[in-house]
């Protein structure tokens, strides 16, 4: 498996999820293995813009944008967080 990088293309899994916000969160489960999955906030407002695919770095510059936060720990944040959710099948890579 490839680490996800700022270059990295992202988008949300179309199938196999139920998804349901729960106010400012999100809990999934992945139906093919039974897995619940919970994104807090700022992961949800991650999953939120990756309907469609977007390189990183374009996804760190909208949170940029929505965030008082400072570009490192942006990137490093939302690269930490699109990692797990790669590792838990949640998200397409190009």
């Amino acid at each position: 498996m490839n680490m996800i990088t700022l270059q990295t293309i992202v988008t949300k899994r179309k199938d196999g999820l139920l998804v349901s916000e729960l106010g400012k969160e999100v809990v999934m489960m992945d139906i093919d293995n039974g897995n619940y999955i919970g994104l807090n906030e700022t992961g949800k407002a991650i999953w939120d813009m990756i309907d469609e695919p977007v390189k990183v770095s374009d996804l760190v510059d909208k949170l940029l944008a929505q965030y008082n936060i400072d570009k490192e720990q942006c990137s490093n944040d939302t690269l930490e967080c699109l990692n797990k959710m790669e590792d838990q099948k949640l998200i397409a890579t190009a």
